[in-house]
C-alpha cells in the first residue's frame, strides 16, 4: 500500500472545486454576498449583491457568475458588475 505522494498532495492542493459558489447572507446584516476564487492565483473576492433573498440580489448573483465562469474563473482586475 502506497503512501500519497508530494506530486499528488501539490495537484489536490492546485484543483480548483468545481461547484458554484453559493449566495450567502453576511452574519448579523441583510447583505448577500458570495466569495469568487480565481482558479490561477487562488485569490479570493467578495462581491456584495445587494439585500439579502431580493430579486435583484438575485439577478446580479446570476450576472456575476455568468462573467465570471467563461473566463476560466479567474478573477477580472476591474470588480465585477
Amino acid at each position: 500500500m502506497r503512501g500519497v505522494t508530494p506530486r499528488r498532495r501539490l495537484k489536490e492542493a492546485l484543483t480548483v472545486p468545481e461547484t458554484v459558489p453559493s449566495c450567502r447572507q453576511r452574519n448579523g446584516s441583510d447583505q448577500a454576498l458570495v466569495t469568487l476564487m480565481d482558479a490561477v492565483t487562488k485569490e479570493r473576492r467578495d462581491c456584495w449583491l445587494g439585500t439579502f433573498d431580493t430579486p435583484p440580489s438575485r439577478e446580479r448573483y446570476h450576472r456575476i457568475i455568468a462573467q465570471w465562469e467563461p473566463q476560466g474563473r479567474v478573477l477580472p482586475i476591474l470588480p465585477l458588475l
